[in-house]
């Protein structure tokens, strides 16, 4: 089984994401992210059978929600193009407990720096000059809360890639600063 842990999200940040999705299909061409799919990554744990373990590594999590804002863009080696989310020091803890219980769990996990970003196209072929500006502004900004993280499965179902939940966990709630 290839698991993943993620921050889903909900249909108002899908939309805004679709919306870019438009924008870069209208400049060229590749393999656009479906809807269904769009998720922001915390740790990649790949293929295990041990997915008992990652469940309650995941329940193991204690993090407070936060609002993340989804906007800007970039690229990855030119090919893999992403809308990008801020990282706050409340993603970055979350990140960072999401990694200590898997690591605490036996899960040997990539060794890279944390980017938050949500990925829009694969292998991207501009049709000319690409413009960025154009992307960014189809984007927009948009903020969500993040109240709960999931334990995600990755499988090709007759060629498409398919995620579906098979845990979650939820965060504490938000406190107000006076």
């Amino acid at each position: 089984m290839r698991l993943f842990v993620a921050i889903c999200l909900p249909p108002e940040a899908k939309a805004a994401l679709d919306r870019g999705i438009q924008a870069l299909k209208q400049q060229g061409s590749g393999s656009f992210t479906s809807s269904d799919n769009m998720h922001l990554t915390l740790a990649f744990i790949g293929e295990t059978t041990r997915w008992r373990e990652a469940v309650r590594a995941i329940q193991a999590v204690q993090a407070p929600g936060f609002p993340l804002t989804i906007q800007s863009s970039g690229q990855f080696g030119g090919q893999l193009i992403w809308a990008g989310a801020g990282l706050t020091k409340e993603l970055a803890f979350l990140q960072k407990q999401v990694t200590k219980c898997l690591e605490l769990a036996g899960f040997a996990l990539e060794k890279k720096t944390f980017k938050p970003h949500l990925t829009l196209c694969r292998r991207f072929q501009p049709s000319g000059e690409w413009d960025k500006s154009a992307l960014n502004a189809a984007l927009g900004s948009t903020t969500f809360p993040v109240n709960q993280i999931f334990l995600m499965r990755s499988d090709r179902v007759n060629g498409k890639l398919t995620y579906t939940p098979v845990a979650k966990q939820i965060l504490t709630q938000q406190t107000k600063e006076d």
